[in-house]
């Protein structure tokens, strides 16, 4: 079971469209460094960089979540759970992706709300209005929350 959740193995049917995405993220964090240190060099520092860095590493990790999840490249616990037989495994997996399916839901659900109250509320420098700094973390965990749901179903189904 384990073998089939190999990192850059990913079901083809699930979009891929998270990694691209953070793929263009990193790059985008990468190029912006490199030229806010060429900045700095020439006494000419570029506005506003160092608060566009950190939203857009904030940005990559929580859309790359989703791929985490469904690759289970995440960090795990599971030297008690190895020991248990695999109809009792099962069971626990489906427990755990269950609470996963519930947190994260609800953890969507408190974003949109957050968004939401937040909607004229714009960044201190650059004056970047705060949903877009907000919805890819939502997306996310969205994706993420839709990823355990697939594991549950997928876990349910054998």
């Amino acid at each position: 079971m384990w073998r089939e959740n190999v990192p850059g193995k990913s079901n083809k049917s699930f979009p891929r469209i998270d990694r691209i995405i953070s793929y263009i993220l990193l790059f985008s964090i990468t190029f912006l460094v490199l030229i806010h240190v060429f900045c700095r060099l020439i006494s000419r520092p570029l506005y506003g960089a160092e608060e566009m860095e950190r939203y857009l590493f904030v940005s990559m990790v929580f859309l790359s979540l989703s791929y985490v999840a469904q690759s289970d490249s995440h960090i795990r616990f599971d030297s008690l759970i190895s020991l248990l037989n695999p109809k009792l495994r099962r069971v626990v997996d489906t427990i755990i992706y269950f609470l996963c399916v519930i947190v994260f839901a609800i953890t969507t659900v408190s974003g949109v709300a957050t968004i939401i109250g937040n909607a004229h509320t714009r960044t201190a420098s650059l004056g970047i209005p705060f949903i877009v700094l907000s919805l890819p973390a939502v997306i996310g965990i969205f994706l993420m929350t839709v990823s355990y749901l697939r594991k549950l179903f997928k876990n349910l189904s054998e």
